[in-house]
């Protein structure tokens, strides 16, 4: 009697369709089953999403996603590269499928250098526009709606001014990075830090409020990239 087939030794056998030696579920090989758009797996280099939505046709994204955090932290965040992960922790609880990193700057490196500039709209998550693409986002000064839903798709209110729904940016709406970044994002000491207001759709979504302890508590806006 012939041996069973095993997935990933590198032979074709049994009920294979493809074996490339390895178990990694993300390639163009997954389980012994060629790839497909539809199988629930992002495949990477071909697919950027792979679920059914309003944002997903055809395995690429219609729209970037961006949200306001749903919870509050000091300004503390251990830097750029932890807060980016903070940003795709409440992407991932929330089953927002994609990759997200967070609309920060430091007085040495830009929002503007760290994020894509995606050609596509920008919108919140529930489906509300904010920018027809990064230039967009960048170059108006304004957003099409305030940046005031969080990624479980609460709405924070509107409107208010300075103080209801403030966000750590030290970033300017052009993306660039503002001194004011609480040691690069590395210290919750009494010094201030440069935030934004979620509830308004003008230039203070991101600058011009005015700044806020670091050890104070405050949200922060995460985007959406593509993987």
């Amino acid at each position: 009697m012939p041996p069973e087939p095993v997935c990933g030794d590198g032979v074709v056998d049994g009920f294979e369709q493809c074996d490339d030696g390895n178990t990694v579920e993300t390639d163009d090989c997954a389980s012994c089953l060629h790839a497909f758009c539809g199988d629930g797996i992002v495949h990477a280099g071909v697919e950027e999403c792979d679920e059914d939505g309003d944002n997903c046709e055809v395995c690429v994204r219609v729209y970037m996603r961006m949200f306001v955090s749903s919870v509050q932290m000091t300004a503390d965040l251990d830097g750029l590269q932890e807060a980016d992960e903070r940003c795709q922790q409440l992407a991932d609880g929330a089953n927002l499928k994609g990759r997200f990193m967070a609309w920060l700057s430091t007085d040495a490196q830009d929002a503007a250098d760290r994020l894509e500039h995606s050609q596509r709209p920008y919108k919140r998550v529930d489906g509300m526009p904010l920018a027809d693409h990064w230039t967009d986002l960048v170059t108006q000064m304004t957003l099409d709606n305030p940046l005031n839903v969080t990624e479980k798709g609460a709405k924070l209110g509107a409107d208010s001014g300075c103080g209801l729904c403030q966000v750590w940016t030290a970033t300017t709406p052009q993306g660039i990075g503002l001194d004011d970044d609480c040691f690069d994002w590395n210290s919750a000491l009494v010094s201030d830090g440069a935030v934004g207001e979620c509830t308004v759709k003008d230039a203070r979504w991101t600058q011009g409020c005015a700044p806020k302890q670091c050890n104070q508590m405050a949200r922060i806006y995460c985007v959406e990239q593509t993987p």
